[in-house]
């Protein structure tokens, strides 16, 4: 019996073998979401977006007109409402298995697979994927492509085809949601790098102000190419679908004209009086249930019949910014500051329950089996929200991610990349809700944990094949090596003799 197990623990270790098994554990997992949440559990918003690829509305850009292109294409090529939920449920799934199979390359061990492989079933994850959210299919996106960087090997011309991937998904989860853009920063850094050691390899290795120079035009090229992709993905899909504009980003200046401009000053400016009553009045309002931000939806009075309607007086607002907002940083950051801490210390919407299938069933959404909500929602929201609150704050994963980038030179050369790209990216795009923080939804902090929680798994499983002496996979020169153990600060041991 022990030779039976010796001989089964020597085929795992190879890395097809182990790469079935963990493709395996994630089916399992696979199947538990579909049955939890398929079709795909859905808000007003995702239902809007859900008729516009059904062809029973037009298409406009409140929300991204790319997501509802996609979901249009996928429904044509299979009849199906859910078809969305089960790419985005699988995406995520075999992105997770490509981190595993990272992990267990570079340390060629299989137990630092597991924080990978149980990744989908951490609380602030399962009830994220569980919805049809554009953050969370820019988090899946954003998620895959860094993936598809982290596998290439500046020494194997064969793994730069991965560029293409990773490109056409970085381009998605910028065009699914603006703001990406600042997670997509330190990922465009991290190519660039990637692209310097190639490019200009003498200077790469040398050290002072050149390579520095080198660095930075590398990146930039690399973010400029990433943006100029997204924005013509954008574009493509505007043209093609006859995306009516809403001026959506006006209800952002909106909500920083009503809550940091005096009265006195508004009813001096130039703008109508009838606007200018109408936002003392939405103060009143906001103040009266205690918010002070989307004051559009809640208490301005949305224009037209439809809830994502083009945003009324949209030019009058936008010209009330720029005159009386922007003259005034101080109390702009005061504002925003105030509306930021309360994202950045609470949270709202780890789970979507069950119960709200109202908007959903019209169009065919929403969970269907109970029992598995019910095991969920236990879960997520009664043990992990109520003991450990803090998994699904901002300030707690922004906290990890600081630690990431501080002990990144642990994981080792090979994941100190990676590493400082995840950290970097779930930094970067908490710190980009500062102007523009709408709510405290946890759907808003869905990358920052994901990109946390993988850049941790990889900086623990570096840190420990470190501290094994195990080298890590594709170091095989002497000098390589030698390169190696003298970052970790050991040297070899001599033979006796």
């Amino acid at each position: 019996m022990s030779a039976l197990l010796a001989r089964l623990d020597e085929l795992l270790r190879s890395r097809a073998a182990w790469a079935v098994v963990c493709a395996v554990v994630l089916a399992v997992q696979g199947a538990f979401m579909l049955l939890l949440s398929a079709p795909g559990r859905a808000n007003v918003d995702v239902v809007y977006q859900a008729r516009q690829a059904l062809g029973e509305i037009p298409y406009n850009d409140w929300h991204p007109p790319v997501m509802s292109a996609l979901w249009e294409l996928l429904i044509d090529l299979t009849g199906d409402i859910g078809s969305l939920f089960r790419l985005q449920t699988g995406f995520f799934l075999l992105t997770v298995w490509a981190s595993a199979l990272l992990v267990h390359r570079v340390t060629g061990h299989r137990r630092w697979t597991l924080w990978m492989l149980l990744l989908p079933l951490a609380p602030w994850v399962l009830g994220q994927t569980a919805v049809l959210w554009k953050d969370t299919q820019m988090a899946v996106a954003l998620l895959a492509g860094c993936l598809c960087l982290f596998f290439i090997d500046v020494r194997r011309r064969g793994t730069w085809v991965l560029v293409l991937p990773a490109l056409v998904l970085l381009s998605y989860a910028t065009a699914v949601r603006k703001n990406a853009v600042f997670a997509v920063v330190p990922i465009a850094v991290y190519l660039g790098v990637l692209l310097a050691q190639v490019v200009w390899k003498r200077f790469y290795r040398a050290g002072g102000g050149r390579r520095w120079v080198r660095l930075t035009a590398a990146s930039l090229v690399a973010l400029l190419v990433l943006g100029a992709s997204s924005a013509l993905l954008d574009r493509g899909v505007t043209v093609a679908k006859e995306v009516q504009p809403t001026s959506s980003l006006a209800t952002v200046m909106l909500d920083d004209v009503t809550f940091s401009v005096p009265e006195a000053e508004l009813r001096a400016s130039d703008a109508p009086p009838e606007l200018v009553q109408r936002i003392l009045d939405s103060r009143t309002r906001c103040r009266e249930i205690d918010e002070a931000w989307d004051s559009y939806l809640h208490c301005f009075g949305r224009g037209g019949a439809e809830l994502f309607a083009p945003v009324e007086d949209a030019e009058a607002i936008q010209e009330l910014w720029v005159e009386h907002v922007l003259p005034h940083p101080g109390r702009y950051l005061l504002y925003r500051s105030g509306v930021f801490s309360y994202y950045f210390f609470s949270s709202a919407l780890e789970w979507w329950p069950y119960g709200w299938r109202e908007d959903a069933e019209p169009v065919g959404l929403g969970p269907q089996n109970y029992n598995a909500d019910l095991l969920a929602r236990y879960y997520v929201v009664d043990f992990a929200a109520e003991t450990f609150p803090m998994l699904f704050k901002p300030w707690f994963w922004s906290a990890l991610g600081i630690a990431c980038v501080v002990l990144s030179r642990r994981a080792g050369r090979r994941l100190q990349g990676p590493v400082l790209a995840l950290a970097w990216s779930a930094l970067a795009y908490v710190a980009g809700y500062l102007p523009i923080a709408p709510a405290n939804h946890f759907r808003y902090t869905f990358w920052p944990a994901l990109a946390v929680s993988v850049a941790l798994g990889l900086l623990c499983a570096g840190w420990w094949a470190r501290h094994r002496g195990h080298r890590p996979d594709g170091v095989e020169s002497e000098a390589a090596a030698a390169e190696e153990r003298a970052e970790r600060g050991t040297a070899p041991r001599r033979r006796a003799t």
